[in-house]
């Protein structure tokens, strides 16, 4: 939802993006190098799961511990996750995340999906559909748990 000026018709105010709502697109270079388009055929028709990893500091790292320990139950739920982050190849490549990881050193992907670009780690999961079906921004542990709960209500 927004409100659109009387003389331009363009938005003036765009409401934060909601449960329910259309996920902007999001076409990003991998760390190895090629773009991954999350509306692409080849992950179209599974739940996605997109981690927000503005930085790698202690919040983070927690919620990664929480999905690298649920891989495998992410897997038998049919999503396909991601992470997308602020920082350099360089520094997400050290990581080791066995997933995919986008590089967003623009921020603009962060802003159109209203996650947090200082620390905190946001999480969302899209349905097959590419709507939202949760936006989770809990600490830690918490926040990798409601994500594959979401993933596993999807399946």
């Amino acid at each position: 939802m927004s409100l659109a000026s009387a003389s331009t018709g363009r938005p003036l105010f765009k409401a934060p993006l909601a449960a329910g709502d259309i996920a902007p697109e999001c076409a990003l270079r991998g760390l190895d190098g090629a773009t991954v388009d999350l509306r692409s055929d080849a992950i179209a028709g599974r739940p996605i799961t997109v981690l927000f990893c503005p930085k790698f500091g202690p919040a983070v790292t927690e919620v990664l511990a929480g999905v690298r320990a649920r891989l495998d139950a992410f897997a038998a739920a049919g999503a396909k996750l991601f992470a997308i982050t602020l920082e350099p190849a360089k520094a997400a490549a050290e990581q080791a995340i066995p997933f995919p990881v986008l590089l967003d050193r623009s921020g603009e992907t962060f802003r159109s999906f209203n996650a947090d670009t200082r620390d905190a780690p946001t999480t969302i999961v899209l349905r097959p559909n590419h709507h939202v079906a949760a936006i989770l921004k809990d600490a830690g542990e918490v926040q990798a748990r409601d994500a594959l709960a979401a993933v596993e209500r999807l399946a």
